[in-house]
């Protein structure tokens, strides 16, 4: 893409222009198109935060150079199906789309009981997740899901992990 169509893009994205969205959702679901094409069209579905592109950015975790973008884009929504849809590739994710995931599935409760559903059936390694992670999933505040994670790793250690 030239310097002066991305500029182009920035321009029409600024002033509401839509034929940039369904140009770059073409071209993020076109396979054939070049990978950088396609990074470049899912960062500007991502900064449009629309949450009706959540079952594009599903299909994206599949693919492996997109599936850190796509698991940025899901992170700001509440969406039932994107806890499956993460956990069904889960293994074969890279560190970092590991870590990514991770963050997405310990933002919101629904999606936390999903990770630690997938830990009790180890499909998830519980020592995936770090203190951080362990702090964020006792930081919502629901007292199922911190008994579960208590449960999981030992309240003393949870404890001296996240210095509470």
């Amino acid at each position: 893409q030239s310097r002066s169509s991305a500029a182009s893009d920035v321009y029409k994205r600024q002033f509401g222009n839509r034929s940039v969205f369904r140009t770059k959702q073409a071209i993020v679901r076109d396979s054939f198109a070049p990978l950088s094409a396609r990074q470049a069209g899912l960062r500007v579905l991502t900064d449009r935060r629309n949450f009706q592109q959540t079952p594009l950015f599903q299909s994206l975790l599949t693919e492996p150079g997109l599936r850190l973008g796509a698991l940025r884009a899901l992170a700001p929504y509440d969406v039932p199906t994107t806890p499956p849809a993460i956990l069904k590739v889960y293994a074969s994710f890279s560190t970092p789309e590991k870590s990514q995931a991770l963050a997405v599935l310990t933002q919101r409760g629904s999606y936390a009981h999903a990770l630690l559903d997938a830990i009790d059936k180890g499909s998830i390694p519980a020592s995936h997740l770090d203190a951080s992670l362990l702090r964020q999933l006792r930081l919502l505040g629901d007292a199922t899901l911190t008994a579960r994670v208590d449960e999981i790793w030992g309240e003393q250690i949870v404890l001296s992990l996240i210095h509470i």
